[in-house]
């Protein structure tokens, strides 16, 4: 009873991080519009977005030959090249705004993947090892679980990528692992 209820407490620490994470990511986010704003960046942005388009152009006309390759660089220019903007009819142009989108949300995701990795490798946190330890116990009631063999390094990685990328995400991983195991227990008793 105490292993379950102890790899219960660290279960629920595990979603508490990722909530922190999430809610300090966000105001950093804020903190960084603010800034932004105020010393108007704007410039910045419309700099970088014509630096992106002339190099996918670049990298479009040297791929003249590589049909493949031609392929990908219209794919990643599709989601971000407009060629119906405003004044610049026909021509290419990178939308400054998807590009700071972009940049931040995988800024703000890099950071929060980091952070949760530096949690659960400080604080013992391996979401595989507390799951088993809580459904084995003999006083909980089996909610399922795979048997996991990863090294246990690369547990605590993959923890603390699910606990920097949300508490959504990390819910949605331990309901995953615990239908798993739900599974593969029926199977197993037919």
């Amino acid at each position: 009873m105490e292993d379950a209820n102890a790899a219960l407490i660290l279960l629920t620490a595990a979603i508490f991080f990722s909530l922190i994470i999430e809610r300090v990511l966000e105001i950093a986010k804020c903190i960084y519009d603010y800034v932004e704003a105020k010393q108007d960046f704007s410039g910045f942005w419309n700099r970088r977005a014509i630096s992106i388009r002339e190099r996918l152009q670049n990298r479009l006309q040297k791929a003249k030959d590589n049909t493949i390759q031609q392929a990908l660089v219209k794919h990643l220019a599709s989601g971000y090249v407009n060629t119906n903007h405003p004044g610049y009819e026909g021509t290419a142009v990178i939308s400054a705004s998807k590009l700071r989108a972009f940049t931040i949300k995988s800024v703000s995701k890099t950071i929060g993947v980091l952070l949760g990795i530096a949690v659960s490798f400080s604080l013992g946190i391996n979401v595989f090892e507390l799951i088993a330890q809580w459904t084995n116990s003999p006083d909980t009631m089996a909610l399922g679980l795979f048997e996991v063999n990863l090294p246990s390094t690369l547990e605590y990685i993959i923890t603390g990528i699910i606990m920097g990328l949300g508490s959504g995400p990390l819910h949605k991983f331990i309901t995953a692992l615990e239908r798993a195991r739900r599974k593969r227990r029926s199977t197993e008793a037919v």
